[in-house]
Formats: C-alpha cells, sequence, structure tokens
C-alpha cells in the first residue's frame, strides 16, 4: 500500500510529480480523473478546453511570508515544553488503500476512501469496518465526481463538481440534493468538509462561473487567477430562494496577493462554532475569522512563527507559461494541517527541501519518491484556545501520512506509510498520537 499506487501518480508527466505525495490526499477523488479528464470535461461541461485541463493535471502540485495591518500573535509563551508520543494504533483490516477523511463524533465512525474511484467506507471508531460501497456515476444516487466530501451526523455530505450539494446516507442513497442555479467549475479539488450549515443557509468554497461558451482559457487565465487571489473565500447559498452571496474575504497581506502568478491556492476552511480559520498553500500563518449576522469577517493572521522555512516562488503573470520550469525545485513550507483539540489547537506543518536537495534528486521515479519520503519532516505548533503560540518546531514521527482528524481522545491520528517502512502488509495501520506536556 505505498505510495507509489496511490492513483495521484498515474499518467502524470509533470517535472514535480513525486514531489508532494501528500495531495494525493487532500484531493483524492479528482487525482482519479486525471487520465480521463477531458473525457470529463465534455461530459460535464459540454465542451473541452486543453489549456485548463492541463492546468488541472499539473494544478494538483502547487505548493515570503507577509505582514498584515492586524496584529499578529508575536511571542511565544515561556515555559511550554510538549512532546508527542504514539500512543495506540487502529489496525484495519482492510486490503489495499485506505485514507480516513473524517471523523463524525456524533456517531462516533470514520469515514474513508477505499480503493475505487469513488469508493467509501465507513468504520467505528475501533476501525472495524460497518459499510463499504462505490458512489455510482449514473443513476438516482449518482454523483459525477466527488469535488469535496466529510461526514457530519452519521450523513455523507459531497460537493460534487461543477453540479452543487449532496448527503447521502450511510449506504449511498441520496437523500438530499441542491443544485447551482448557474454554471460553475473549481480549478482543483477542495480539501476540508464539503459545506457547512447557517440555519436554512449553505456555505461553501465559492466556485468560479461563467457562460462555458465564452470562457477563453488562453485569455482569460491570467484574469481568472488575478480574481481568485482576492474574491471571497466562500459562497453562501439560501437552500429555498437559491439567493447567493459571497463572504470571508480573502486575507489581506497574503503572498497571493503580490502581484504574481502562484497557481491554485488550495483553500482550506475550517470552523468552531462562531470562529472560522483558513489556510493557504505554501504560507506559513492561517487566517482567523469571526461570524457576525451572517456573514463571517476577517479577524487577523497568525503566523506560526518559522523563520526558516523554505518560502513559496511566484513568477509574474506574463511568465506564467513557465511557470512549472521557473519553480521546478521549489518545495516551500506549508500547512498540512490544523486541527481543533478539546485545550488546543494544532498546525502540522513542514519547512520545505531546499533547492539544493532537490537539485539532487535521483531520475528515477520511485527511487526520486524513497528519496522524499526520508528527507521530509513534519512538525507541530500548539496554540491555545486564544491563538497564542504556545510551541513550535515539535518534531513529529516520520513515516507517517498526517491526517486531519482529531480523536475524542484528542489523539492525532497518521497514515503509516509503508514505502517509507519498505514493508508491505494486508492490515492498514494509522497510530494514535497525543501531545504531552503542561499538565496534560
Amino acid at each position: 500500500m505505498g505510495l507509489s499506487n496511490y492513483p495521484c501518480f498515474l499518467g502524470r508527466k509533470t517535472k514535480m510529480s513525486e514531489t508532494d505525495p501528500e495531495e494525493y490526499f487532500r484531493q483524492k477523488t479528482l487525482s482519479f480523473q486525471l487520465l480521463k479528464l477531458q473525457s470529463s470535461f465534455k461530459n460535464y461541461f459540454g465542451l473541452f478546453m486543453k489549456p485548463i485541463a492541463n492546468f488541472l493535471i499539473i494544478g494538483f502540485l502547487i505548493t515570503l511570508l507577509s505582514s498584515c495591518n492586524n496584529a499578529k500573535e508575536s511571542t511565544i509563551s515561556e515555559g511550554a515544553n510538549f512532546e508527542v508520543v504514539v500512543v495506540d494504533s487502529l489496525e484495519i483490516d482492510y486490503l489495499g488503500n485506505l485514507w480516513l477523511i473524517n471523523y463524525d463524533a456524533s456517531s462516533e465512525q470514520f469515514l474513508a476512501y477505499g480503493n475505487g474511484n469513488q469508493e467509501l467506507v465507513i468504520l467505528d471508531k475501533n476501525g472495524v469496518v460497518l459499510e463499504q460501497f462505490e458512489v455510482p456515476r449514473d443513476g438516482p444516487n449518482s454523483v459525477s465526481m466527488i469535488n469535496a466530501i466529510g461526514m457530519t451526523d452519521g450523513q455523507i455530505r459531497i460537493l460534487e463538481f461543477g453540479k452543487g450539494l449532496v448527503k447521502l446516507d450511510q449506504r449511498g442513497k441520496k437523500i438530499w440534493n441542491l443544485r447551482f442555479p448557474y454554471f460553475a467549475f473549481y480549478l482543483n479539488g477542495i480539501a476540508g468538509q464539503p459545506f457547512f450549515d447557517m440555519g436554512r443557509e449553505i456555505a461553501f468554497i465559492r466556485p468560479e462561473k461563467g457562460d462555458s461558451q465564452e470562457i477563453d482559457w488562453d485569455e482569460d487565465l491570467k484574469g481568472i487567477f488575478e480574481s481568485v487571489y482576492h474574491a471571497p473565500i466562500l459562497e453562501i447559498m439560501d437552500t429555498i430562494s437559491l439567493e447567493n452571496r459571497e463572504t470571508m474575504p480573502f486575507p489581506p497581506g497574503s503572498s497571493y496577493q503580490d502581484g504574481n502568478f502562484y497557481g491554485w491556492t488550495f483553500p482550506a476552511v475550517l470552523r468552531k462554532e462562531k470562529d472560522w480559520f483558513l489556510f493557504l498553500r505554501g504560507e506559513m500563518n492561517f487566517y482567523h475569522y469571526q461570524e457576525n449576522a451572517g456573514e463571517i469577517d476577517f479577524v487577523k493572521e497568525v503566523s506560526l512563527q518559522v523563520n526558516d522555512a523554505v518560502p513559496l516562488i511566484g513568477v509574474p503573470f506574463e511568465k506564467q507559461d513557465d511557470f512549472w520550469d521557473l519553480v521546478e525545485f521549489n518545495f516551500s513550507g506549508r500547512i498540512n494541517q490544523v486541527l481543533h483539540g478539546e485545550k488546543y489547537m494544532y498546525v502540522i506543518y513542514e519547512k520545505g527541501l531546499p533547492e539544493e536537495f532537490m537539485q539532487t534528486l535521483d531520475q528515477d521515479r520511485v527511487k526520486r519518491q524513497f528519496q522524499l519520503l526520508q528527507k521530509r519532516q513534519h512538525y507541530l505548533a500548539v496554540f491555545d484556545q486564544n491563538l497564542t503560540l504556545l510551541e513550535n518546531e515539535i518534531s513529529l514521527p516520520k513515516g507517517l501520512i498526517y491526517t486531519n482528524i482529531v480523536t475524542d481522545e484528542n489523539e492525532i491520528l497518521g497514515l503509516k506509510n509503508q514505502d517509507y517502512f519498505e514493508e508491505e502488509k494486508d492490515q492498514v495501520v494509522y497510530y494514535k498520537l497525543k501531545l504531552e506536556g503542561l499538565g496534560d
């Protein structure tokens, strides 16, 4: 069950195709479509535009801290002394790839992706498989392409690429469906929850809109991305009237607003009651928002205070066609996950890899992947509930692929990467890690 077998590596010919294997887990479903992307666009939109399809294929691999007008957290609390220890594991009897998408505390169940294109697996809190089915692409319970997925209150929620929002029961039967009243598309996959309830309204990542017959991907790509780097992050839609509005302004001071082209931002949104959080690909900070009278307002930027991370590289928009050649050896620092525990907020991140190392990678794909697996190091930053940074640069065990899941016991889950350990076993193993220190 190694990374070399994951579908994200199928059919790609980009030079950076093995530099970020974890992107598979953030954008899994769309990655299954890479080999069939041209026909998919014909099926969804009745057209096919080669430039944007090429961007989608490469866009899975996009990975200067900037200041903000609002105050950042500027100090680390003295006396912090945390360590992360492995306390237990989930040993799941499943043959093949199994990625835990999220944990639904209300039902005490995990939702996971299985081996198939749209195979879903539901497990209890001990890792026992309860249900297993594939979401069809045709018929009354069909979902043409899963753009984002999660489980809340025992119901499976899906953001269907270009079409709308769906709820399924635990056997795959469609129990709710909201169709977008416009032509919509996303430039890449979406991480995190597919949508959020706000009374009779629903919030979700804002899609791009336009007349499919009028979009010229050669001419309009610059305008699309300039808009992405400034437009609000979320859209809110009334589930009855289908009236919609935009909210969660793009964070001021983000490196994506410096006038350069960086590719897709990979926005990830989290909510905890009235507090909302956002992080973008390649930035060593996240953003705090608060919900007020139906709007989600920017509060502040929160820095990880990591000074030795490899910065994200952008290029002038006039050189966007050469972007992949210009950033070939840029493996920037990035936030992998932002997690809410009972007492603390956890941020899992990497500092990136230096250009000198990237230039020495073996030309053989398998050897190159193994070199990267051995070199990459994940860290943990810990914040209190007031977003004060308590400690950062806490080294996490190597050889694990870290999920966005915190269990009821405040354990972080990490998938054992069998490629790293150079072994093949029939069971899928997730280790449970816990933060200890400061009286925990």
